[in-house]
C-alpha cells in the first residue's frame, strides 16, 4: 500500500518556540514533558507538510506510533528563551523510520539532541508496515544523526526503589484516544519526591514505548537505581489489570544543587 505524494518533499523542517511560563518548573527551566511536546509537535507538522502526516495515513487506514525516543539535554532552556526546533527523517532500520531533532538557542548553540524511531501500523489488524512500501521519499532522506539511537531490546529490572500508581485520565489522552507519549514522562517525574527533583535534573533519557494506555486503566510505575551508577535509573510502567509492560525507560540524572 504505497501512498503517492503530491506535497513538496523537504528534507528538514524547523519551528520557532518561546518557552512559556506553564512549560517550566519551579526553577524556570523547561520541563522534560515540554521538550517531548516540542519534538512531537515539530515532527507531526513536518510529516503533514511533506504528505506523511496523520491525515494522509488516516485515509489509508494507517497511523504512526512512536516506538523509541532518546534525548540528551546539554543545557535546559529557560522561561522566555527563544528556541529553534529542527527535525529531519534520517533513514530506515528494519521496520523503524528514524527521525532526528536539535533544539538550539538564538546564538545557534545546541541545547538538546534527540533521535527517535517510529512504526507505521495498520488500523485493521495492527500490522506493522515497512516505511519504504508506504512512501517513496524514504530513499531521498538525510542520513545524518543527532544521536545514535539504541534500538536494542530493553529489559525491565525486577528490584525497585520507588513504586507509584496512576490512573489514565481524560487530560492524558490525545487524538488517537490513547495516553499521549509525553504524558508518560510526566507520570515518571511525578513519581519522584519534590526533594529529589529540587536537587537533580534529567541529563538523558531513553524510552521504549511497547504498549498503549487508555482512559480509566490503572498503571504501576517502578523505578530502580543502578547500584554501581546511582545517577542512572531504570523505569517500567505496567498495566495492573493485564500485568503487561507498556514502557521501559532509562533516565540519567545530574545533581544541580
Amino acid at each position: 500500500m504505497k501512498i503517492s505524494n503530491t506535497a513538496q518533499y523537504t528534507s528538514s523542517y524547523q519551528e520557532m518556540q518561546c518557552v512559556r511560563n506553564y512549560e517550566t518548573d519551579h526553577k524556570g527551566n523547561i520541563r522534560l514533558v515540554s521538550i517531548l511536546n516540542y519534538l512531537q509537535e515539530t515532527a507531526s507538522n513536518h510529516a503533514e507538510e511533506i504528505g506523511w502526516g496523520f491525515s494522509r495515513l488516516e485515509e489509508k487506514g494507517l497511523f504512526w506510533v512512536l516506538s523509541r525516543m532518546q534525548i540528551e539535554i546539554i543545557r535546559y532552556p529557560h522561561w522566555r528563551e527563544k528556541l529553534t526546533v529542527k527535525t529531519w527523517p534520517s533513514g530506515v532500520e528494519k521496520f523503524y523510520a528514524l527521525r532526528e531533532f536539535l533544539i538550539t538557542d538564538e546564538t545557534g548553540e545546541i541545547l538538546v539532541k534527540a533521535s527517535s524511531a517510529w512504526l507505521i501500523i495498520s488500523r485493521e489488524g495492527n500490522r506493522i508496515q515497512r516505511p519504504q512500501r508506504v512512501f517513496d521519499e524514504f530513499s531521498e532522506i538525510d542520513n545524518s544523526k543527532a544521536l545514535q539511537i539504541n534500538l536494542e531490546k530493553m529489559i525491565a529490572e525486577s528490584d525497585f526503589d520507588i513504586e507509584a500508581f496512576v490512573t489514565a485520565k481524560y487530560s492524558d489522552l490525545d487524538i488517537n484516544n490513547h495516553v499521549n507519549n509525553s504524558r508518560y514522562a510526566e507520570w515518571i517525574m511525578n513519581s519522584y519526591s519534590y526533594d529529589f527533583l529540587s536537587r537533580n535534573s534529567v541529563k538523558s533519557v531513553l524510552i521504549n514505548y511497547s504498549g498503549q494506555a487508555k482512559a480509566d486503566e490503572d498503571f504501576r510505575i517502578t523505578i530502580s537505581t543502578d547500584k554501581t551508577k546511582p545517577d542512572e535509573h531504570s523505569i517500567e510502567i505496567c498495566n495492573t489489570q493485564e500485568n503487561k509492560s507498556i514502557l521501559i525507560a532509562k533516565f540519567s540524572w545530574i545533581q544541580t544543587d
